[in-house]
């Protein structure tokens, strides 16, 4: 499985980029049941050397777009820059 061996030796070549999924899980509904709370939620991110790229809730709940090269503290949020539209379309593909 190449997840292990990239684990056991990270200086083997990977894609170039990780995703990850997080849940939100705001409460319990009404029922009592866990996971069905319309507030609760998924986001995803893809990483890559230079950024990062958070979509929550199909991008409902926001979106978060991060350079790395430039603000590795993830201070600043690109995800509304104009100019950064065409990355966005790139990284959410």
């Amino acid at each position: 499985m190449i997840v292990s061996r990239l684990l056991d030796d990270p200086s083997l070549p990977g894609k170039g980029y990780a995703i990850t999924q997080v849940y939100r899980h705001r409460g319990m509904a009404q029922s009592g049941k866990a996971g069905q709370d319309a507030k609760s939620f998924h986001g995803y991110s893809i990483r890559t050397e230079r950024y990062r790229y958070n979509r929550w809730d199909g991008g409902e709940k926001g979106e978060e777009l991060y350079d790395h090269g430039n603000d590795p503290g993830e201070m600043t949020n690109l995800a509304d820059d104009p100019e950064m539209a065409p990355l966005k379309k790139e990284l959410g593909e």
